[in-house]
């Protein structure tokens, strides 16, 4: 099954007014040849970049990310970083700071992944059907001229997930999105 992975260190999600998301953006001008690269930290209970940290020539967003984390005041939020920050030093900042996250599981974390994949798939093949309840939702949107579906399954780590043990982690979150484009119908009146 194609589904996005996530790892979270929240056992339950209730809407949180204090979330925010870090995400790098690459900033050029036509006259500059080395474009500069930052890691942004976007509030959506304010709407806006709180903060941003240049990411050093010789360095990625691995080293920039923690670096922007520990400049902002992070108690009671959630944090979402995408798959470059799925780091063992980014979740040791956001913990130490009284703050959850929310971290993307990619290939970058190969024996993470590993285990989260095995652990849905072992899930998927031992259960026939899912039902709406605390480890599955499912949503159907239309909207903007396309349908979407959406599935979430959560699972809790236990002794069964011990990498995601080592990561802090409460819960471990697949999702399946479905897109399929509507065709509008225009209707011309004769004149």
């Amino acid at each position: 099954m194609n589904c996005r992975l996530v790892l979270s260190s929240r056992s339950q999600f209730f809407h949180s007014r204090r979330f925010f998301s870090s995400q790098a953006k690459l900033r050029s001008t036509t006259q500059r040849v080395n474009p500069m690269h930052m890691v942004n930290a976007w509030s959506t209970e304010l709407g806006m970049c709180i903060g941003q940290q240049k990411v050093d020539q010789k360095s990625n967003e691995i080293t920039a990310i923690p670096a922007l984390l520990k400049l902002l005041e992070l108690e009671g939020c959630l944090a979402s970083i995408d798959a470059a920050g799925t780091q063992v030093n980014t979740v040791d900042t956001i913990l130490k700071k009284s703050a959850d996250y929310l971290l993307a599981v990619k290939d970058n974390q190969p024996t993470l992944s590993a285990e989260v994949q095995a652990r849905f798939q072992a899930y998927w093949d031992s259960t026939a059907t899912d039902t709406p309840g605390p480890g599955f939702s499912e949503q159907f949107d239309s909207q903007h001229g396309r349908k979407e579906h959406r599935r979430c399954w959560t699972i809790a780590v236990d002794e069964h997930l011990p990498i995601c043990q080592t990561w802090k982690a409460k819960i471990i979150i697949a999702v399946q999105a479905e897109l399929s484009a509507v065709l509008l119908k225009v209707s011309k009146s004769a004149t």
